[in-house]
């Protein structure tokens, strides 16, 4: 933030009180449990997608009106769910350093850990609405050529 702001901040008296470190404290809390929620989800996914490559091979034959899966490597199926697990775990890890450093900050009153944490989510932000837009025109393209 650059001076000039934060000189406006300082001319509207803006300060953090009781009730604002409450909420923050709240939301870092629940930060944790989603995002640890979602490591565990993770981790089961994987856990899964290794333990049963072979039969999520069979089943992706089976529900498929074409043949492309029947020669493919399970270790190709394997590696794409890794990779997309890795990046929900990435994405999730932005959440997880919000909550701890926002809950770290407001205890020991430290605004550079509490800064840190408000730029962790605003990361965590950015990168969803990334990929909710890469959806929404996923979603839209395959909405028109289903038409056609």
């Amino acid at each position: 933030m650059d001076s000039n702001s934060r000189d406006q901040l300082t001319d509207m008296d803006l300060q953090a009180d009781n009730e604002l470190k409450q909420h923050m404290y709240d939301a870092s809390k629940w930060t944790k449990f989603i995002s640890i929620t979602a490591f565990i989800g993770c981790a089961f996914l994987l856990v899964v997608a290794v333990l049963g490559s072979a039969a999520l091979m069979d089943l992706a034959g089976r529900m498929t009106k074409y043949e492309m899966f029947v020669n493919i490597n399970p270790g190709i199926l394997i590696t794409i769910v890794v990779v997309m697990i890795a990046f929900i775990v990435f994405v999730y890890y932005f959440l997880f350093s919000f909550a701890t450093k926002v809950k770290k900050g407001l205890l020991s009153e430290n605004t550079e850990l509490f800064n840190g944490g408000l730029k962790s989510l605003k990361t965590y932000f950015i990168i969803m609405t990334v990929v909710t837009v890469l959806g929404l025109i996923n979603s839209i393209v395959t909405l028109f050529n289903a038409n056609f």
